[in-house]
């Protein structure tokens, strides 16, 4: 059974190393057969809105997902993690949950249990230096 994605005029959808972009005036309905790694939008972190260390982190993950390729971001990724670990003990829960899903294979999971973890950082961060560039995870 195929997925299917509705997009408003404007919106990106990044699929694998890819992006579709909806150039229509009006709703379009997408459909997609098969397995492919998909990230709305409004999920999409860029490189240069990575600016704490879990965004970091999901973005390494994300790119390994849309590349389905987690080897090539392997270093970058327990780097980080060992960093956000000394900084933040108490983002450990959070790190074994993703590491957990990259055990697993289910990069996607891991992005899902890295999105707890941006919130996680971003709730202990006081108001002013939150960041307010990526607003993703609005919905």
């Amino acid at each position: 059974m195929a997925l299917k994605l509705t997009l408003k005029p404007g919106e990106k959808l990044y699929v694998g190393t890819g992006m579709i972009y909806c150039d229509a005036d009006a709703i379009y309905n997408l459909f997609i057969d098969g397995a492919l790694p998909i990230v709305r939008e409004k999920d999409y972190l860029d490189q240069a809105h990575a600016d704490t260390s879990s965004r970091q982190i999901y973005l390494a993950i994300q790119q390994a997902y849309l590349e389905n390729n987690f080897d090539a971001h392997r270093e970058s990724y327990f780097r980080l993690t060992g960093m956000i670990i000394a900084e933040l003990p108490g983002a450990m829960p959070h790190v074994a949950e993703i590491n957990k899903a990259i055990g697993q294979g289910k990069l996607y999971n891991a992005l899902k249990a890295a999105r707890k973890l941006v919130q996680f950082e971003d709730g202990l961060l006081p108001e002013g230096q939150r960041s307010s560039h990526w607003q993703g995870f609005t919905a």
